[in-house]
């Protein structure tokens, strides 16, 4: 994986699996997200969906970016702490797809028989660790741009 602010690639994790996405690290303005996006026309790269928060969960604090860039048609992920997700805005949660993680330690103390279980008032979803997708770090295949 790219130690850069941006870098593309197609997308192996989530819903968007396969997609050409702009992966983006922490903050970043619209015109420089705007000018990584015609670096990657002139390289004839189309990209319609942007991940934010890659790097290994990077911190936002600039929802307006985010709302920008969904505003222009954008497919949107953005990549969230669980223990953080009570701090994104409602909008955001809304309108992006969002991936909550679960910090690496805690996840290796689980067996892959070992259940994983989210409530709510009315439901309880539930599923076991080998049930999860599954990415390889193989898969990643990143271009810095």
């Amino acid at each position: 994986m790219s130690l850069g602010k941006f870098w593309t690639g197609k997308e192996v994790e989530g819903r968007f699996k396969g997609l050409q996405t702009l992966f983006i690290v922490g903050d970043q303005g619209i015109d420089l997200i705007l000018e990584k996006l015609r670096e990657c026309l002139t390289r004839r790269l189309i990209v319609a969906h942007l991940y934010f928060g890659a790097g290994g969960q990077s911190d936002i604090t600039d929802y307006n970016t985010i709302r920008y860039f969904a505003g222009q048609g954008y497919l949107i992920t953005y990549e969230v702490m669980l223990d953080k997700l009570d701090q994104v805005p409602e909008d955001i949660r809304q309108s992006c797809h969002i991936i909550a993680c679960v910090p690496q330690d805690k996840v290796r103390l689980l067996k892959i028989t070992d259940t994983i279980k989210f409530e709510t008032s009315s439901l309880i979803y539930c599923t076991t660790k080998e049930q999860f997708m599954k990415t390889s770090r193989d898969e990643y295949q990143d271009t810095n741009i």
